[in-house]
């Protein structure tokens, strides 16, 4: 029996789709949807006005072919509006995954052969997948690749600069080779479309709906179908089980910053992230968002590599007073221990915001920000202490270095040290 491009049935289609669990059931629909259907004009959708969410619109045209295959009769009703309240972050973009009635889509990275593997894709989602070029010049872009009919790539594209519909993906603005990632619909299984038949393609001839053989040019039989991390059925007879890298959500991860509260001072403000097992800039990047200036500041930490979705960490930038200031002040010294007629000094680190001054100013609008640093030794016998910080030894023993910072009103900080003179 011979089957050129598919199966046509004209009332009720049997159709051989894999199930969320990776085997084979028969699903009933009263009515399959057509290729025409799925790529009806009214299917597809454009960006307004720039908006430069062309992710967000792709996902939603391909939430809507999901939903004219399931046979959701009001599939015009899902808007980029109403999936953008479940897919989208302000200021950050789609998210890696995300579920909108009752359909989730998913992000993946290619391995190595996008074209390949976008072929081998589209047999398993007939529905289509999102192509994203994130390092296209100027500016990242995506796209709905549709299908590959007769060695060609189809695509629909978001933006208002290329043809509306279905067109050659040759003219839209990410060519298959150059896409870094995608988005695809891991549940439910989508069934497939029906697809043009000719003359010579009887019905009769495919009056047998449980006869495997007629699903082997378009599916394969259950013992190759298998899962990846992902939860995609992978076909084993398209490609090689290893194609699609494993990718693991970084969102399970805890991630850590160096830092919770800064104060303003005009300078960008950037704690260092820390995930344990994971290395910045192979398994994930770190950028930052609104961290300058007083108010709530963002950290978007992206998985990369084998590693998708991201984590959004917060941190808090104060307007401080000169107290928030004072009590940032740090101090150290460079030895603990010093031969006698030997040095150490004292190593005063004060927020920039802060003058150290021997004494305060006149004019007290001045002094508010000024601190005054003294230095004292419990026996200078042993060691002394000069007003720069520097330590001298005297002679043998043991003696405390008092360091006391003070504000112009009086309130004042005091560190003490230990220095030994041997």
């Amino acid at each position: 029996m011979r089957v050129q491009k598919g199966i046509a049935i004209i009332l009720t289609v049997l159709i051989l789709s894999p199930c969320f669990y990776g085997s084979y059931n028969f699903i009933t629909y009263s009515k399959a949807a057509s290729f025409d259907e799925i790529n009806h004009p009214d299917v597809f959708l454009k960006q307004v006005n720039g908006d430069m969410q062309c992710t967000l619109v792709a996902a939603t045209m391909l939430i809507r072919r999901a939903a004219i295959l399931t046979g959701n009769p009001n599939w015009k009703d899902i808007t980029v509006d109403k999936v953008k309240v479940q897919a989208w972050v302000d200021g950050i973009g789609l998210k890696y995954t995300f579920t909108y009635a009752g359909i989730t889509v998913n992000k993946a990275k290619f391995a190595n052969d996008p074209v390949n593997e976008s072929i081998a894709l589209l047999q398993q989602h007939p529905e289509g997948i999102v192509l994203y070029h994130q390092n296209r010049k100027p500016r990242a872009h995506a796209i709905l690749l549709t299908d590959y009919t007769d060695g060609i790539f189809y695509c629909a594209d978001p933006s208002d600069a290329v043809p509306y519909g279905r067109i050659p993906v040759s003219l839209g603005l990410v060519q298959v080779e150059n896409a870094d990632s995608y988005y695809y619909i891991s549940s439910p299984s989508i069934p497939s479309y029906i697809y043009p038949y000719t003359n010579e393609d009887s019905i009769s001839e495919n009056n047998n709906a449980n006869d495997k053989s007629v699903y082997n040019e378009n599916s394969a039989v259950s013992e190759n179908i298998e899962k990846n991390n992902n939860g995609v059925s992978i076909d084993t007879n398209l490609y090689d089980e290893n194609t699609i890298s494993p990718v693991t959500d970084i969102s399970l991860y805890e991630a850590q910053l160096s830092r919770a509260i800064f104060y303003y001072d005009g300078n960008v403000k950037k704690p260092t992230v820390k995930i344990p097992g994971l290395t910045e800039n192979i398994d994930y990047t770190v950028s930052y968002i609104n961290n300058i200036y007083p108010g709530t500041a963002t950290v978007v930490i992206v998985g990369t590599g084998n590693y998708s979705g991201y984590i959004i960490k917060n941190f808090e930038i104060r307007q401080a007073t000169v107290y928030d200031y004072f009590n940032d002040i740090n101090v150290a010294v460079s030895k603990s221990s010093i031969k006698v007629g030997k040095t150490a000094k004292i190593e005063l680190s004060l927020p920039d915001a802060l003058t150290a001054v021997k004494d305060f100013s006149i004019e007290e609008q001045n002094a508010v920000y000024e601190v005054k640093i003294s230095y004292s030794s419990s026996n200078s016998k042993i060691a002394k202490v000069n007003s720069n910080g520097k330590i001298t030894g005297k002679k043998k023993g043991t003696v405390k270095i008092k360091v006391t910072a003070e504000l112009a009103d009086g309130t004042k900080k005091e560190f003490t040290f230990k220095i030994k003179v041997k």
